[in-house]
C-alpha cells in the first residue's frame, strides 16, 4: 500500500520537536509514530492499533506540557497579551456584526478562502480607536462580504477580518511574537495527523 502514503508537510518548528518525540516514543512501543501518521493503511489491520494511538496521544499531550512548563514566565506575559487582543477583537467583531446588518452585507465565519494576496491590502492594527472604527465602516459599504478568518490560540482569538470587494482589502490584529504559540500550534498540528490517522481505522 506505498501508494497511498502521504508526505506530511511539516513546518520547522514542528517537524524539531517530531523528531524528538518519534524517537522516545519508536523505543517505547517499537512504531513510528511518524509513519502512522504519513501511512496509516498499513496500519489498518494491526491489532490495538487504535489503543496505541491514544497511547501516543497522551505521550505527545505529556511531552507539551513539560516544555511548556519550562517558559512559565513567558506564559503570563503571552496571557496578558492575549487578553488584550481578545478585547480589541471583541469591539471589532461586534462592530462589524452591527454595521454588517445595517448595510445588508454578510458577514461570514468560513473555513477558509481562496483568493489573490498579491493585490490585497492588509491594515495591522495594535489597538482600536474611533479612526480604525471609521476605516472598519468605510471598507464595510464598499463590500460584498465580510469574511472572519481569525486564528487562534487556546482557543482565544487573534483577529483577522478579510472584505470582498473590487479590491481585496484585510484588518489584522498584530498577533503577540512568542515561541509558545510556535509550540502550541506544533502540538496541534501533531494531534491533527494522529486523529486523522485514527479515522481510517
Amino acid at each position: 500500500m506505498a501508494d497511498e502514503q502521504t508526505e506530511i508537510k511539516w513546518s520547522r518548528p514542528t517537524e524539531e520537536m517530531l523528531a524528538k518525540l518519534d524517537s522516545s516514543i519508536l523505543q517505547k512501543y517499537k512504531l513510528s509514530m511518524r509513519d502512522i501518521m504519513s501511512n496509516p493503511a498499513e496500519y489498518s489491520t494491526k491489532p490495538g492499533i487504535n489503543e496505541t494511538i491514544t497511547a501516543m496521544e497522551q505521550e505527545v499531550d505529556k511531552y507539551f506540557s513539560e516544555v511548556m512548563a519550562t517558559h512559565a514566565e513567558e506564559q503570563k506575559a503571552l496571557d496578558s497579551e492575549i487578553k488584550r487582543i481578545e478585547e480589541i477583537y471583541n469591539k471589532l467583531d461586534s462592530l462589524i456584526e452591527t454595521k454588517s446588518k445595517e448595510l445588508n452585507v454578510p458577514y461570514i465565519n468560513p473555513m477558509g478562502i481562496s483568493r489573490e494576496t498579491t493585490n490585497e491590502e492588509t491594515v495591522i492594527i495594535y489597538e482600536y480607536d474611533d479612526e480604525i472604527a471609521a476605516l472598519v465602516g468605510k471598507l464595510i459599504q464598499s463590500s460584498v462580504y465580510i469574511a472572519d478568518i481569525s486564528s487562534e490560540y487556546n482557543g482565544h482569538p487573534i483577529g483577522y477580518w478579510f472584505f470582498s470587494g473590487p479590491k481585496g482589502r484585510a484588518i489584522s490584529i498584530s498577533p503577540p511574537e512568542s515561541s509558545l504559540i510556535e509550540i502550541q500550534n506544533s502540538h496541534d498540528e501533531i494531534n491533527a495527523a494522529l486523529n486523522s490517522a485514527r479515522s481510517l481505522f
